[in-house]
């Protein structure tokens, strides 16, 4: 399994994701509707709890976007647990972002849907 995905973030950094990640890690450890989710698509939240947030999934600038406005990242899942984190990461997390964040994700596709790392 794959455990980087790469991304173009646009109007966001890169500091500013990780904030959103941690926020949303500890929701997932407290709230129930957001665990639904998880479970809802099949993933065993239990099994990543006793994890940090940065443990599982780690956020690093890669360089220069495709243009001056973006940035590019490369979103790592811990070896181990990266299919479950992949998961969770697609089907939960990035879902679950602000509206703020949904929006850049709508304007840039290669957010949403990522590229594999070479």
């Amino acid at each position: 399994m794959d455990t980087n995905r790469s991304y173009e973030l646009v109007g966001i950094s890169v500091n500013e994701l990780s904030v959103e990640l941690d926020q949303l890690w500890n929701e997932l450890k407290t709230d129930s509707q957001l665990r639904r989710r998880a479970e809802e698509v099949g993933i065993d939240f239990d099994q990543l709890r006793p994890l940090e947030r940065s443990q599982a999934v780690t956020v690093e600038r890669e360089g220069a976007g495709l243009d001056p406005a973006t940035t590019a990242v490369i979103v790592a899942f811990a070896p181990v647990i990266a299919q479950i984190v992949a998961d969770l990461w697609e089907h939960v997390l990035l879902p679950s972002t602000t509206t703020r964040i949904r929006n850049v994700v709508s304007c840039c596709p290669s957010i949403l849907h990522g590229r594999r790392a070479a």
